[in-house]
């Protein structure tokens, strides 16, 4: 879509809450995963919290803000400044997900790396509509091409990879 349906989501939500007897802002956040929330998230913050000292880095954008907010509410002293988001520019540049506010809202020790895939120049016409905002991204994409790119791939040889995977459909 375009658009974000920002009213859509939220009337979900607020349903949702009101279904499970829940007032935002008089419940802690794991009553508030379990009504409408995804529990893969609670999961990946576990899996942060008890990786010791290593960096991380989490691919994808306002959910895995999602889970950095989850882990500020398990343990407010972590240090976010071995955490590293990964997404692509069409979620860092939408201003309807509002996602470097949201991670400055969290840890301001948060890295944000954000890869500009370049699939206007792509000779796939559906990669071109993530160019019109049709599409964001999905499935941790920007972080998989952040680590692409940090062990020595360029954005066009990345892209070209991703037109061949395209193609086999």
């Amino acid at each position: 879509m375009p658009t974000n349906p920002h009213e859509l989501k939220t009337s979900v939500v607020n349903e949702g809450l009101e279904n499970a007897n829940i007032t935002p802002g008089e419940v802690d956040a794991f009553q508030a995963i379990g009504a409408v929330g995804d529990p893969t998230l609670v999961a990946i913050a576990g899996l942060v919290l008890a990786s010791g000292d290593i960096p991380i880095i989490l691919a994808g954008g306002t959910q895995m803000a999602a889970v950095c907010a989850i882990i500020k509410s398990i343990k407010p002293t972590f240090d976010f400044s071995r955490l590293n988001l990964a997404t692509t520019i069409y979620v860092a540049e939408d201003e309807t997900a509002n996602l470097l506010d949201l991670l400055k809202q969290i840890d301001p020790e948060i890295s944000l790396h954000v890869v500009d895939p370049k699939f206007g120049e792509s000779e796939d016409a559906g990669l071109r509509l993530y160019d019109e905002g049709f599409i964001k991204e999905g499935a941790g994409a920007g972080g998989a091409m952040f680590t692409a790119l940090m062990r020595g791939s360029s954005i066009s040889s990345l892209r070209r990879k991703i037109e061949k995977v395209c193609q086999l459909k």
